[in-house]
């Protein structure tokens, strides 16, 4: 088996196990549009001042954004094990990647206190590192796959590990770009033990201002919706008005 076929083989297995019956959860999703004029002149400004190699897009703006609201509602990256929320001390925003015919993670750590050309640089690096094969999620997810059935049957049916793996290799809140795909909006998909998730859309124009729609997905169990309301409104607020220094 080719290299290529042979990740996106032990990709899809990993995407079977993680959305099992066992793990889906009850989940609601709310959006607002968020106008990212603001965040646009402050990124062409920013970027004038670094190489091509080091240009700085929205969606690095919006992990420093995330990080500094989710700091506000730490609910939101905690985990949920069915039936107590677990409250992690350390932000990890989950950023999926599109490679090959498979998606693969970059986990970033703490963006609430890097600047934002540091992040750039943080994803950039670990994108270089998963098209050359040494990505951190794929080789943790290698050993995984390379162990008996009996043994990945237990890992993935035993809360208490799903989170401790979870918390080493996969995060706590995962944002997705569908809008890179040119995909107006969508709806990602919760799996046990994440709480919630954040979804960034594609750029509208409406009465001439650059509008992105932006949704947020939560497990129903440990978040209400006025949690998850006020989140967005306070993260819409401070990519609409908020200067990020750099």
């Amino acid at each position: 088996m080719k290299a290529e076929d042979q990740k996106n083989a032990i990709f899809r297995k990993f995407q079977i196990d993680k959305f099992g019956l066992k793990k889906s959860v009850p989940a609601v999703s709310m959006t607002v549009d968020i106008c990212v004029e603001n965040v646009q002149l402050q990124r062409k400004a920013i970027n004038a001042n670094l190489g091509n190699e080091n240009k700085i897009t929205l969606t690095h703006f919006f992990i420093k954004a995330v990080g500094e609201t989710l700091n506000e509602y730490p609910d939101l990256y905690s985990y949920f094990d069915g039936k107590k929320t677990i409250r992690n001390n350390t932000i990890k925003i989950n950023l999926p990647v599109a490679e090959g015919n498979h998606v693969e993670y970059v986990v970033i750590e703490n963006p609430e206190t890097k600047k934002i050309s540091d992040i750039a640089v943080e994803v950039k690096t670990e994108i270089a590192n998963i098209r050359n094969n040494r990505g951190k999620f794929y080789l943790a997810v290698g050993k995984l796959y390379s162990l008996p059935p009996l043994f990945r049957y237990v890992i993935h049916n035993n809360m208490s590990i799903c989170i401790k793996s979870a918390a080493k290799n996969y995060g706590n809140f995962p944002i997705t770009n569908f809008g890179s795909f040119g995909v107006k909006n969508g709806t990602p998909v919760l799996s046990s033990p994440i709480v919630a998730c954040l979804c960034i859309g594609s750029i509208e124009l409406n009465n001439s201002k650059q509008i992105i729609p932006v949704t947020l997905v939560f497990d129903h169990r440990p978040i209400d919706g006025a949690y998850g309301g006020k989140f967005l409104v306070a993260l819409k607020e401070k990519l609409e008005n908020k200067f990020f220094s750099n």
